[in-house]
């Protein structure tokens, strides 16, 4: 029978590992990755005994986004002046933090005092008080931005 094997190098963000051995002495490996978004890969090594040597295999892996569960933008609420213009950030996000790519991300505005265009930038056009909203179906989040001389 083989000595137990040894996990190396397990990324980005792994959680755990386990081994064990069934009865004609085959190691079965069971791995639970993080949520983290990147490559990365599990170098299993298992000692032949003696002059024997050792045996080894790699096997990579990439973690990639996972299904948005929420839409955040930022800043959350603001203050700007008139002529003033700030892009919106944030976005879609899955359950480990990762952002999600989604083209049909739209913005409206409730009031009359900013514009936004459809990347997300605020531009200032006279003072008031306003909300926009941004909309990636079938999540919504919006931002107060107060307008200012």
């Amino acid at each position: 029978m083989c000595a137990p094997a040894e996990f190396a190098e397990i990324a980005p963000n792994a959680q755990s590992e386990q081994v064990t051995f069934g009865s004609a002495g085959i190691a079965y490996a069971g791995l639970r990755l993080g949520k983290s978004v990147g490559s990365g890969r599990v170098v299993a090594t298992v000692s032949l005994g003696g002059a024997a040597g050792f045996l080894s295999d790699t096997a990579t892996f990439t973690i990639t986004p996972g299904f948005a569960v929420s839409l955040k933008l930022l800043p959350r609420d603001t203050t700007i002046a008139v002529s003033r213009s700030f892009p919106l950030r944030g976005g879609l996000t899955d359950r480990g933090g990762n952002s999600v790519t989604f083209d049909g991300q739209s913005f409206d505005v409730h009031g009359t005092s900013v514009a936004v265009d459809a990347r997300g930038v605020v531009t200032a056009l006279q003072p008031g008080r306003n909300y926009v909203i941004s909309r990636a179906n079938p999540f919504v989040d919006s931002v107060s931005v107060v307008v200012v001389p």
